[in-house]
């Protein structure tokens, strides 16, 4: 009974280095399955399109969004709608900063539909190019298009959008880039 015991301790000691590749194996595989930078910017704007926000995200929609960003651009969109919140509590009948636009894209509107045109990798940081369609509401056939970059990097082994660069060519374009809005308030 004894010996019965030490060769079936034997055949599980043997298994130890199959576990061990198949446990190594299974964590290259979790490595493998982290979103790509594109991957992470389309998943972000399919999100955001199906939210209200309009100028700042509001908390509910901030809360959505916020797994989406890096954890600095994440607090300095909490500290700006702490600020708005404070403006509206101390000058309620005045239009606070950043309650109206969009600020995910140049057009003032924002997008209703978008493509990733391009993905630039270099290490620990991208560049995803957007081409942004509006429609015209003069026109039912004429579409307005835009491009915009959103740069990302890797934080945590994962994607995370770190800013927006908004490349709109016309007059009233929003310009520069999110994080120099948001740090200006």
């Amino acid at each position: 009974l004894m010996k019965n015991k030490i060769i079936s301790g034997r055949r599980y000691i043997r298994l130890i280095p199959y576990f061990t590749a198949l446990t190594f194996l299974f964590f290259l595989l979790q490595c493998s399955e982290t979103e790509s930078p594109g991957e992470v910017v389309k998943n972000f704007y399919s999100t955001y399109l199906t939210t209200t926000a309009s100028g700042l995200p509001g908390e509910k929609d901030l809360q959505i969004l916020k797994p989406f960003f890096t954890s600095k651009l994440g607090s300095l969109l909490v500290n700006a709608l702490r600020e708005q919140n404070d403006f509206i509590n101390k000058f309620p009948d005045e239009k606070p900063p950043l309650i109206e636009g969009d600020l995910f894209s140049s057009l003032f509107e924002g997008p209703t539909n978008f493509k990733i045109a391009d993905t630039k990798i270099n290490d620990e940081s991208a560049t995803v190019f957007v081409e942004f369609a509006y429609p015209d509401s003069l026109s039912d056939e004429k579409v307005f298009k835009w491009q915009d970059a959103v740069h990302l990097i890797l934080e945590g082994k994962k994607w995370k959008i770190s800013d927006i660069e908004y490349l709109g060519k016309w007059d009233f374009a929003l310009r520069g880039r999110l994080t120099e809005i948001l740090n200006s308030d």
